[in-house]
């Protein structure tokens, strides 16, 4: 993602192109290995969140859902937390 936001001028542009998909491929694997933990909803939710205003037009409803979605979940971790013995 960060090298599709910020392609060095070597780069190709075709090249860059393909970042997105693979980037949310990743987080979407990512997602599937979700154990409960606060990992990747944070990363996945902050990333999407830093930049989604700088993808393409037609992808950044969906970058903001996911991080919606994202930090929904670790809300609700925290939330589950609330009420635990320290």
């Amino acid at each position: 993602m960060y090298q599709r936001r910020h392609p060095t001028p070597a780069r190709r542009r075709d090249a860059s192109a393909s970042a997105d998909p693979e980037a949310r491929d990743g987080f979407a694997s990512a997602a599937k290995l979700y154990s409960g933990g606060a990992g990747v909803p944070a990363i996945a939710g902050g990333t999407m969140a830093q930049f989604a205003d700088r993808l393409p037009e037609k992808h950044r409803a969906a970058a903001w859902a996911q991080a919606y979605d994202n930090y929904t979940l670790l809300w609700s971790r925290m939330e589950a937390l609330k009420g635990a013995p320290q």
